[in-house]
């Protein structure tokens, strides 16, 4: 009894939203006068006509000398803030997301450090004139919207669409005399993306790039729980394998996936190393696209079919940070779609 609790869990209060964004508030506190540790984690913010500002808060001390013994750091503050605004227009939408999050920490053993990280996008859909021949009465879904927030379930005549904006990420590491410093950004023109990745200013890879952020894990991030040590970062590799219904059915893909044997080799396949990434293509003639979106709590796939002259189709699956598991779909009784995400040593895009 020396420990006063306070939880608001999130089917407490209504979420935060943005279009299709949605981000819950809850709020865990942990506190008294004669409690070893005080913690702090809470999400909280307010509700706006377009979208939502929403504050983020982590912080966490040691108290006691059994509770330092128990975890090397034994002091964080981090605070954030997510801005979302989403914008329906009459012919597109305009979607923008700020966040930002920074704090302090100490290790007994290595001494104190900070940092700083942050993740900005603006998007803008718009639509030129109707393509030649539309006809005016065919529909067709915007590929990959379904799988960017605030665009989810839009169909609308088949118009010249354009795509226009970027996203960028970076990360901020400070301890004792040494710095970090890691960017990327994705350029979007037209639903081609263009990427680049840098650490300390020097231009690397994908492939390089993950690897090295995925070695910096901020305290509050993954909400580990203070006490119980930490583990090794685990690098999730997920795929999306496209193949014909009349090749592979969605029975003999769950037979397969039970009982593994042959398959055929697929017509597509789209792979991420974490983060956001899409795929745009086209598969056996049909624009295809492939969203994947990480985050510390799950990976979410999303795998769409936007047929001229014919309303989308997609499927989606999620998956937790340390799960390999394959998962099976039918899209358009056309295509049979295998998500799948595992732990592997090393992802290579």
């Amino acid at each position: 009894n020396d420990c006063q609790r306070k939880v608001v869990m999130p089917e407490q209060e209504p979420p935060l939203e943005a279009g299709d964004i949605r981000v819950a508030k809850f709020l865990i506190e942990i506190s008294g006068a004669g409690c070893p540790v005080t913690y702090v984690a809470e999400m909280s913010g307010t509700q706006k006509p377009e979208g939502f500002e929403a504050t983020l808060k982590f912080q966490y001390r040691a108290i006691s000398t059994e509770a330092k013994a128990l975890y090397d750091v034994d002091q964080i503050d981090f605070a954030g803030i997510l801005k979302a605004d989403v914008q329906q227009l009459a012919m597109g939408a305009d979607i923008k997301l700020d966040f930002s999050y920074a704090g302090t920490g100490n290790s007994q053993s290595l001494g104190a450090f900070s940092s700083t990280s942050g993740l900005k996008s603006e998007f803008s859909f718009s639509i030129g004139g109707a393509a030649p021949g539309g006809g005016g009465g065919s529909t067709v879904g915007i590929p990959g919207m379904g799988g960017l927030p605030g665009m989810g379930g839009i169909s609308m005549p088949f118009f010249n669409i354009k795509m226009e904006g970027f996203m960028e990420d970076f990360l901020t590491f400070e301890f004792r005399s040494e710095k970090a410093e890691m960017k990327s950004r994705m350029t979007m023109s037209g639903f081609i993306p263009q990427s680049e990745f840098t650490v300390n200013g020097i231009t690397v890879t994908e492939a390089q790039y993950r690897k090295v952020r995925d070695l910096v894990k901020l305290p509050g991030m993954d909400m580990e729980a203070p006490g119980l040590g930490s583990t090794e970062p685990k690098t999730l590799e997920c795929k999306a394998e496209i193949f014909k219904s009349s090749d592979f059915s969605l029975t003999d893909a769950n037979r397969w996936i039970s009982a593994g044997g042959t398959r055929p080799a697929p017509l597509k396949t789209s792979r991420s190393c974490g983060g956001m990434h899409m795929d745009i293509d086209q598969v056996d003639r049909v624009p295809y696209t492939a969203s994947f979106t990480g985050s510390p709590s799950h990976t979410s796939i999303r795998v769409e079919f936007c047929e001229p002259g014919s309303l989308c189709e997609a499927a989606e699956r999620m998956f937790l940070p340390d799960e390999s598991v394959k998962y099976a779909d039918d899209v358009m009784r056309r295509f049979t779609i295998i998500t799948s995400c595992e732990v592997v040593p090393e992802c290579v895009p």
